[in-house]
């Protein structure tokens, strides 16, 4: 059975999130139906990792949720960054017993929040010292760059403590820390436009749609090497590597392969419009 700590977990939080959230347009008013539970979005197929969550919430109420992507290594606790910090760089440099951690853990965006539903959009962060596919932390996510591993992977596996889910991917991409993809809950106008981008710039081009009511699962990293610019610093710079997954309703039915086709007009990072928010 599961319980209920993260509920336990909003309540606690909630009047600070609340206070940065940004403003929630999914078409909802203050007379609308509320937003589906979020054990609603419990698929029968994902993995249990939920139990996991509940472990490390007695360690560290910051945990959240939890990453597994098959074929890799990716498989561990995601943390809130705190309200309190200035960006999303907490988790990246703590680990979850906050001490001082070159690796970090995996983190979510810290705007994030579970008050109103399940937001429109959830930001993972990870580290990536190389794109060394075989390295540790989120460096393995690009094995999503070798065709053969993205068709036999379409889906990646994203749970909170009430739902274990799943998410089809329908882009594999690069872009710049100027594109906004991290925000929970743009409007739609703003955030149709980021996902176009996401999807003219990805490697695939997958036989997906996306709607308004889709809850996007964005898993991003670090990246040294990026169509048209091919050597970038080992060190801090402005480009990303990024998956865009979108959640699998509980009673769709599953593909055994990820169908797509090589995208032959790559957007490249340099070239993205900006896009004002």
């Amino acid at each position: 059975m599961k319980h209920n700590k993260r509920h336990m977990f909003i309540i606690e939080r909630k009047p600070v999130i609340m206070s940065i959230a940004l403003s929630v347009s999914i078409g909802l008013s203050s007379c609308s139906t509320p937003p589906p539970a979020i054990n609603d979005y419990d698929h029968p197929k994902a993995p249990t990792l939920s139990e996991s969550i509940e472990e490390y919430y007695e360690i560290n109420p910051d945990a959240v949720g939890w990453l597994k992507i098959e074929g890799t290594d990716i498989n561990n606790i995601v943390l809130l960054n705190p309200n309190e910090t200035n960006g999303n760089e907490y988790y990246l440099n703590h680990n979850i017993y906050k001490e001082p951690d070159k690796d970090g853990v995996f983190c979510i965006d810290r705007k994030w929040s579970l008050v109103d539903g399940l937001p429109r959009n959830t930001t993972v962060f990870g580290h990536s010292w190389s794109d060394d596919k075989d390295g540790p932390i989120m460096q393995q996510s690009k094995r999503y760059l070798d065709s053969q591993f993205a068709e036999a992977h379409p889906y990646i596996n994203f749970s909170l403590s009430d739902a274990d889910m799943l998410w089809e991917v329908f882009a594999v991409s690069y872009t710049t820390v100027d594109l906004p993809y991290i925000h929970p809950n743009l409007p739609w106008k703003d955030w149709e436009k980021v996902v176009n981008v996401i999807r003219d710039s990805s490697i695939y081009d997958y036989d997906c749609d996306i709607t308004k009511d889709d809850k996007i699962l964005t898993i991003t990293t670090c990246v040294y090497s990026v169509p048209g610019n091919e050597n970038l610093p080992l060190a801090v710079n402005d480009y990303r590597y990024i998956i865009m997954a979108k959640l699998v309703e509980p009673a769709a039915e599953l593909e055994e392969v990820a169908v797509f086709t090589p995208n032959h007009n790559i957007l490249r990072p340099d070239d993205q419009p900006q896009i004002t928010v």
